[in-house]
C-alpha cells in the first residue's frame, strides 16, 4: 500500500512539472496571443494617415498644369484679332472627329476667352474731303488692298487735268526750242532781208541824186530831209533783219533750252502731286484684319490734319 502510494505521488509530481513547462512556452496561434489596445490604435492611425496622404498626392497631381494647360493659359493673350472664342478639342474628349491638320495630328487643345488684338492700325485719309461711299462695318474682316471708303474727287480730278495740260504745253515748247527753226522760216527771213537791201539801194540812189540838186530851185529842203530820213530808217531795218536771219541760222540759245527743260520738270512734279492726291481719294486697307471701330459715316467731311 505504501509503495503504491509513492508511485502515484511520483506520477502526480511529473504531471505537474510537465504542465508548468508547457505554461512557459509561447503560443503561436492568434487565438492564444492577444495584442494590447494601444498597439491596435497606433496601427490604425498610421493606416488612416497613409490613405489621406495618398488622396492628397493624387489631387495635387490632377491640379498640376501640364504642357497643354500652359498653352491654354497663354493662348488668349497671344491672339491678335478681335474678341471672340477659339476652341480646339482635346483627344481625351469624346467628340466628333475633326479634319486633321498636316503635321499637327497629335496637338490638341481647348481654350475659351476673349481675343485681344496685339497690333492696331488707325486708317485715315491722306487728303481732306467728303466721304461719298463707306464700305466698312465694325467686326467685318477685310483683306489687304480692299476698298474701305471713297472721297469726293471733283476738285482733285480738275487739278490733275490742269497739271496734265501744263505738262503737255511745256513739253511742246521744249521740243520747239530744241528742234530749232524750220528751213522755210529761215528762207523767209532771208528773203525779207534781201528785200530790205533792195529798198535801201533805191533810197541811197535817191539820196545821192537829191544831194546833187541841193541849192537849185527844183529841190526844196523838205524833200532833201525826207529822202535822208527814209534812207536811215530802211538802213536800220535791214540791220535788224540781218541779225534775225543770223540767229535763225545759228539756232536756239543753250540757256533757253535749259529753261524749257526746267519748266517741263516742274510740270512733271505738279502732275505727280495731283495724281497722288487723286489716287488717295480711294482709301484701301493697309493690312488684313478686322474692323474694330468706325468713327465716320457717309457725308462727313474729314481732315487728316485735324
Amino acid at each position: 500500500m505504501n509503495i503504491l502510494n509513492s508511485s502515484q505521488a511520483v506520477s502526480k509530481s511529473q504531471a505537474s512539472l510537465e504542465e508548468r513547462v508547457k505554461s512557459l512556452k509561447i503560443s503561436s496561434s492568434p487565438e492564444t496571443q492577444s495584442m494590447p489596445k494601444s498597439t491596435i490604435f497606433a496601427w490604425g492611425l498610421c493606416f488612416i494617415m497613409m490613405i489621406v496622404a495618398g488622396l492628397m498626392a493624387w489631387r495635387s497631381y490632377k491640379m498640376t498644369p501640364t504642357g497643354t494647360d500652359s498653352v491654354q493659359q497663354k493662348l488668349p493673350s497671344q491672339i491678335n484679332k478681335s474678341s471672340g472664342t477659339n476652341t480646339v478639342k482635346t483627344g481625351s474628349e469624346k467628340t466628333s472627329p475633326a479634319p486633321a491638320i498636316p503635321g499637327k495630328e497629335n496637338i490638341v487643345l481647348e481654350a475659351k476667352g476673349y481675343i485681344i488684338p496685339m497690333h492696331q492700325i488707325q486708317v485715315s485719309p491722306k487728303v481732306p474731303g467728303m466721304i461719298e461711299k463707306l464700305y466698312v462695318e465694325e467686326g467685318k474682316r477685310v483683306k489687304k488692298g480692299d476698298v474701305l471708303a471713297v472721297l469726293e474727287s471733283i476738285d482733285y480730278k480738275a487739278d490733275f487735268d490742269k497739271a496734265k495740260a501744263v505738262l503737255q504745253a511745256a513739253t511742246q515748247r521744249k521740243l520747239e526750242i530744241k528742234n530749232g527753226n524750220r528751213p522755210e522760216e529761215i528762207e523767209q527771213s532771208k528773203q525779207e532781208y534781201l528785200e530790205c537791201l533792195s529798198n535801201l539801194e533805191q533810197l541811197r540812189s535817191d539820196l545821192v541824186r537829191n544831194r546833187r540838186l541841193t541849192g537849185s530851185a527844183s529841190l526844196s529842203q523838205r524833200e532833201m530831209d525826207v529822202a535822208s530820213f527814209s534812207f536811215e530808217g530802211v538802213e536800220r531795218k535791214c540791220s535788224k533783219l540781218k541779225s534775225a536771219y543770223d540767229l535763225m541760222v545759228k539756232g536756239p540759245r543753250e540757256e533757253k533750252l535749259k529753261a524749257a527743260e526746267a519748266e517741263v520738270d516742274q510740270a512733271v512734279a505738279d502732275l505727280a502731286k495731283a495724281q497722288w492726291r487723286l489716287n488717295n481719294c480711294v482709301i484701301v486697307a493697309p493690312v488684313s484684319g478686322v474692323i474694330l471701330t468706325k468713327k465716320s459715316e457717309e457725308g462727313n467731311i474729314i481732315n487728316p490734319a485735324a
